[in-house]
């Protein structure tokens, strides 16, 4: 046996044009709980499509435009069946014998210029993970296919 749920609920708010902004359903008039599961609705729906158009760009494949990547990051952020990871980037500075993040201001920003752009060529040459930059120049890379096969996953690195 098996239930389902099916909830509609329209808002008409003058203040937003499409009714899914999240403070016009926090603002209305409806009952803190009714507010509540709206909210819930619009995120739900939200991480639908992106999951929707992730998958759909995934099948273009290594051939994707640049504007699809933008898409498929941006949907990232509205899916929830994303795991992501930051960490601190630190360069070995020889005349120092020492680690020094890339954050810091060192006073030379032109040696760690040279640290990132050799470890952007270094990211690009390994093929343990197929990756091709989104930009030519920049740092942000993303996991390849062969051919014109779907992307088996997405990964999106950036170095910033």
């Amino acid at each position: 046996s098996s239930s389902s749920l099916s909830a509609f609920i329209t808002l008409f708010n003058k203040s937003s044009s499409d009714g899914t902004d999240g403070r016009a359903i926090e603002s209305s008039h409806l009952p803190k709980v009714h507010a509540a599961v709206a909210m819930t609705l619009v995120s739900e729906l939200k991480s639908f499509v992106a999951d929707q158009t992730l998958e759909r760009l995934r099948q273009v494949g290594s051939n994707i435009s640049e504007i699809d990547l933008r898409t498929a990051i941006l949907s990232l952020l509205e899916a929830k069946n994303v795991a992501s990871s930051k960490m601190s980037l630190e360069f070995f500075v020889a005349e120092s014998d020492e680690l020094v993040p890339a954050s810091a201001p060192t006073g030379n920003e032109r040696v760690l210029d040279n640290f990132l752009t050799l470890l952007c060529s270094e990211m690009e040459k390994q093929r343990t993970v197929k990756l091709k930059r989104i930009t030519e120049g920049g740092g942000d890379f993303f996991v390849t296919s062969e051919g014109d096969s779907p992307l088996p996953y997405w990964c999106f690195v950036q170095l910033q």
